[in-house]
Order: structure tokens, then sequence, then C-alpha cells
């Protein structure tokens, strides 16, 4: 198994981090050691990938899927 990569807004201070990071654990059933990587990129958010899937709650995501739905 690859080791869990969470990118996060450079905003995101530690208790942020244990938060999200405490929440996947809880969600997914298993302790969880991620590699965190503080990414510029993100203005907001977070992407995590985990056992090939990824989570993606970033700012950038969330504002295409609102455009998205608008589009239909």
């Amino acid at each position: 198994m690859k080791k869990p990569v969470l990118m996060i807004a450079p905003s995101f201070d530690d208790a942020g981090i244990q938060a999200v990071c405490a929440a996947f654990s809880e969600c997914l059933g298993k302790p969880l050691d991620f590699d965190i990587i503080k990414d510029e990129k993100l203005i907001g958010g977070f992407i995590a990938m985990i056992d090939g899937k990824v989570y993606d709650t970033s700012f950038t995501s969330q504002l295409n899927e609102i455009q998205r739905q608008m589009n239909q």
C-alpha cells in the first residue's frame, strides 16, 4: 500500500491538518500516516490521495462543480 498524501493550502494550521487526518482515519476505519504537502497553488481546501482514490475539496474543484451545475 502506497503512503497516503495530503496536499493542503498554505492557510492550514497544525490543528486543521490533524482534524483532517483524524477524520479520514475514522471514516476509513484505520490509522493513516499522511505525507503532508503544502501546495501554494491551493487557495483553500485540500486534496487527499489514499489507496488510489482522490478526495478533492479544493476551492478550485468546488468552483468547477458549481460552474458545471450552472451549465446544465
